[in-house]
């Protein structure tokens, strides 16, 4: 450790020090206390024992700089690798047994090491708004059915169906540090995995803002379908089961997010079709339709993700795409159909 004393604290020696440490970024916590202004980080510390005379106007410009710096969690300095992040698929299919974590074998991304490839479960290592995202295929003439789970809480399942067919899951979560998720399989007749044949990943991407001391004032959220229904040709489709909800701009009594301030957001949604029956939904932004998810006849999924850039007050929701297309399947225990979002970047 690497220890430096300033005997007097005059303005030039105090202002060198201030840059010095917001240009290398190794601010970890600040302790302010009697005229000391103590900054610690993994290998350094540097001290600054301010004379007694130096006046108060200073001390409070010099807390106030340093502040400024310690919360700043957008710094165009870090790195990468610094973003907690993985990308993971799995290598051989298998049957997997009741209640089995998937282990995801083949790491492609793992900024950090917080994802554990041997056990399948990814711990967060600080507190904060995560996104996560998973795609599993079945085995022909086989059924799968997996879930999320965040610690010991089972969250939201998906069920490809019987046959080479594929199924995704998004969702936002806050977790605390030390906060595990992993996928795990339903039940022992429907967990059979067919290999990484088309980029089968369980993704997660950190947000930039990773850091940010009140992860809950990042607008986010993920929300469910309770029950299955016929909608109607142009209904809103209100996802009303809510996971996660920060800010609260999100409203499941009409299904619609509406953007708190301007910036560049991600969405993500997943529906499921009733069986013999047709389902085409829409995803919009204000009066605009965007994309279409068609998920096909009978107990299929489809997804759709989407980055949007917003204006404040911009509405985003999910839409039937017409007369005789709105058989959408789910149920309150397996939480096929969802709908999440959450702000990258906030922008002028």
């Amino acid at each position: 450790m690497i220890q430096t004393h300033i005997s007097t604290c005059n303005i030039q020696s105090c202002k060198i020090h201030v840059i010095l440490i917001h240009t290398n970024r190794h601010i970890i916590s600040l302790d302010f206390c009697c005229c000391l202004l103590k900054y610690k980080d993994q290998e350094d510390e540097v001290v600054c024992d301010c004379d007694s005379n130096l006046g108060n106007e200073l001390i409070d410009g010099l807390l106030d700089m340093i502040l400024k710096i310690k919360r700043s969690g957008n710094s165009s300095d870090t790195t990468s690798t610094e973003i907690p992040a993985f990308s993971v698929s799995l290598t051989n299919a298998k049957d997997l047994g009741t209640s089995e974590i998937i282990k995801f074998d083949k790491v492609w991304t793992n900024n950090g090491n917080h994802y554990d490839p041997n056990t399948g479960i990814f711990q967060a290592h600080l507190n904060g708004v995560y996104q996560f995202s998973f795609t599993v295929m079945s085995k022909y003439g086989k059924h799968l059915e997996v879930y999320l789970w965040q610690n010991d809480t089972r969250l939201v399942a998906v069920y490809p169906g019987t046959g080479y067919n594929e199924g995704t899951a998004n969702m936002v979560l806050n977790l605390k540090k030390g906060d595990r998720v992993y996928v795990k399989c339903g039940t022992a007749s429907k967990c059979s995995l067919v290999e990484d044949i088309l980029a089968m990943m369980f993704k997660f991407k950190g947000s930039d803002n990773y850091s940010y001391p009140k992860p809950k004032e990042i607008p986010a959220f993920s929300a469910s379908l309770t029950n299955g229904k016929t909608l109607g040709a142009t209904e809103i489709v209100q996802f009303d089961k809510v996971w996660t909800n920060n800010g609260k701009n999100y409203d499941p009594n009409t299904g619609i997010f509406k953007a708190p301030f301007k910036g560049v957001y991600q969405f993500s949604f997943t529906v499921m079709s009733r069986s013999g029956k047709d389902l085409l939904v829409f995803l919009w932004q204000n009066e605009n339709r965007l994309v279409a998810v068609y998920p096909g006849i009978g107990s299929s999924e489809g997804t759709a993700n989407m980055v949007l850039n917003l204006k404040k007050g911009d509405r985003v929701y999910v839409r039937c795409g017409g007369s005789g297309y709105g058989y959408i399947n789910t149920s309150n225990v397996h939480w096929y159909s969802m709908f999440s979002g959450y702000l990258i970047h906030a922008t002028k």
